[in-house]
Formats: C-alpha cells, structure tokens, sequence
C-alpha cells in the first residue's frame, strides 16, 4: 500500500489503520518533508518512508514493496 503525503498530518486515524493490516506500507512523498521539520502522524506504522526524490520516489516505493514481497512471502511446498 502506498500513502498518498497529503495525509501526512491530520489523519490519525489513516496511521492508526495502517497499523492494523497485513501487508507492508511505504509512504511516499515528492518533496523532502522532514527538511520542512514535518513529522508524519502515518510512519511510525508504515514498513518505509521515501522522500524527496519527486514522482520517481513512487517507482522506488513500488520496487522496494516488490522486493520485499519477493523475499519476506513464505513459498507453499
């Protein structure tokens, strides 16, 4: 799941339901936000955070959530 950076401040609850699901969450934000001193209400339940490196950082979000599905997913035998 990726976190739209809107909802970085305000949304408790949306840091509260990332907490509760099964599978990985990365947010993701275009610009640098804790350049800003922004602090996320959403990390603290979220597997990573990319930040600043523009619409590229959803690629990056994209790649990282494969690899670590790709890894971390037990295999059936």
């Amino acid at each position: 799941t990726l976190v739209v950076a809107g909802f970085t401040k305000g949304y408790r609850a949306l840091g509260l339901a990332c907490g509760q699901v099964c599978y990985p969450v990365v947010e993701v934000h275009i610009s640098n936000t804790a350049a800003g001193g922004t602090i996320s209400e959403v990390t603290p339940n979220c597997k990573a955070t990319v930040q600043g490196f523009g619409i590229f950082g959803y690629n990056m979000a994209l790649a990282g959530l494969a690899n670590f599905l790709l890894n971390n997913t037990t295999k059936p035998k």
